[in-house]
């Protein structure tokens, strides 16, 4: 073979090896294309950054759906299940939006979209520069100020806390020490969580989002004084505690339902809502379970027992509609997310269904708009 159809080929083949690795790019992008389409909606708000940070500064990430937009439309909030995101309400969404529904889905602390948090400085081994006025020296045993980007806080070298806050007089300009940088984002995961991490999952993370709905509500886009709450599993501890904490507010009394899909009977579920005493007449519950799968059933007989407590009747039937605390069994093993996509089974309709019926019995007094 003479040297220039070596060349020849060699350059064919490399051509066809670059034409490769461009159509296999290519493909990547388009499904890529697909996936981000396949969850994209016009109606949809994300709901991200600094007012979406928890006191413990993990960033969440939620999605809003307005509905109607009216003083008369009802708010829902949507909580997922462990190790799940908030994309497992994706039927659950649709039915919802038919109706009008102002509906709120978030992703806990390291699930789905939330999975940034910012240390605290002491936690990088960062120290505060603030040293002797005039010299510029480190003083070791300072605390390192909370700054976080966009979230304003106390530099060093200030006279009073807060952003307006003058340079002190006292440490000439050029001397004075650089703030120490804002703390780097770690990566935060739930596969990695310890009980801690749970435990601050159930105290800090509802907390932002109903603060949007509260603003929300006082703009007239919806009337939060017909909040009803959905979670899946864990998302359901969740919801009963944070139901159970509006509760024992008195001007906050506003949650009119609350609906759990697969509910946990774990250490969480044992401790916040046993004896929950909201939920025998006040907020209507209702429970959602494949009844072929027998650990979620007896999951949920378990749950809704420490919840009646002492009210239980004997001769109650959980799987009617008129006791306390109904629990509806379907005929199947699908559990959570997958319970709420049998199309056969139709609990996104029956879950609305619930939600309108149950609205429907209250007094109008009890639902009139006002703001919080």
């Amino acid at each position: 073979m003479s040297l220039s159809t070596r060349i020849f080929a060699t350059v064919l083949t490399f051509l066809a090896f670059f034409s490769f690795g461009l159509a296999a790019q290519d493909q990547q992008a388009d499904e890529k294309k697909e996936t981000t389409k396949k969850f994209y909606d016009p109606d949809m708000t994300e709901l991200s950054g600094r007012d979406f940070m928890t006191s413990d500064h993990v960033l969440l990430s939620g999605s809003f759906y307005p509905g109607n937009a009216n003083k008369d439309t009802i708010p829902v909030i949507l909580l997922h299940g462990q190790r799940k995101s908030r994309e497992e309400f994706v039927p659950l969404i649709a039915e919802m939006k038919k109706r009008g529904y102002a509906v709120l889905a978030f992703d806990f602390r390291g699930h789905g979209e939330s999975t940034t948090r910012f240390p605290a400085p002491e936690e990088q081994g960062q120290q505060q520069i603030n040293g002797t006025p005039g010299m510029g020296i480190p003083n070791p045993g300072a605390v390192a100020p909370q700054f976080f980007p966009g979230m304003g806080g106390n530099m060093p070298g200030m006279n009073n806390p807060g952003n307006n806050a003058m340079p002190n007089p006292s440490v000439p300009v050029g001397m004075m020490p650089p703030p120490p940088p804002p703390p780097k984002p770690v990566e935060y995961l739930e596969a990695d969580f310890k009980r801690v991490d749970y435990e601050n999952l159930y105290k800090f993370d509802c907390l932002p989002f109903y603060r949007f709905l509260v603003q929300e509500n006082n703009a007239g886009k919806l009337n939060l004084n017909k909040l009803v709450i959905v979670g899946v599993d864990m998302g359901g501890t969740v919801g009963g505690q944070m139901t159970k904490q509006l509760w024992s507010n008195s001007k906050g009394k506003n949650v009119r339902s609350l609906i759990i899909v697969s509910p946990n009977y774990d250490q969480f579920s044992k401790t916040l809502l046993k004896d929950s005493k909201c939920f025998h007449k006040e907020v209507p519950l209702r429970m959602f379970v494949g009844q072929l799968d027998r650990q979620s059933r007896e999951n949920a007989l378990n749950l809704r027992e420490d919840i009646l407590g002492k009210e239980r009747k004997k001769d109650d039937d959980p799987t009617s509609l008129s006791s306390p605390v109904p629990i509806t069994e379907l005929p199947t093993e699908r559990q959570g997310g997958e319970l709420l996509r049998e199309s056969k089974l139709g609990i996104p309709q029956k879950i609305a269904d619930h939600i309108d019926e149950t609205l429907a019995k209250r007094k109008e007094r009890e639902l009139k708009w006002r703001k919080m």
